[in-house]
């Protein structure tokens, strides 16, 4: 299963915390589920919350669904270190 493979490949499996935020969007992605899921990832840095976040896009990029997934950032650091936008580009806040 693609899943699986990214789990190992990106070292995710054995870090309960990780390996939960990624299977949780997996799944729900696998689910064909038509509601949003929206997640907040959270911690002080060095924790791997862009590991995490790339590792999610990795799963969707193979799953040829790149394009269902956008991601967000309070900073413009953040959003550069995850290839997003800031909170504020990506809601067009005035």
């Amino acid at each position: 299963m693609i899943l699986e493979k990214i789990l190992r490949d990106r070292n995710i499996i054995g870090n309960d915390e990780q390996e939960q935020a990624v299977r949780t969007v997996a799944e729900h992605f696998i689910s064909n589920d038509p509601e949003q899921l929206l997640m907040h990832i959270a911690g002080v840095g060095g924790t791997g919350k862009s590991h995490v976040i790339n590792t999610v896009v990795e799963f969707f990029r193979q799953c040829s669904a790149r394009s269902k997934v956008l991601l967000s950032a309070p900073t413009g650091i953040a959003a550069v270190l995850i290839s997003g936008y800031t909170i504020y580009a990506l809601t067009l806040l005035p």
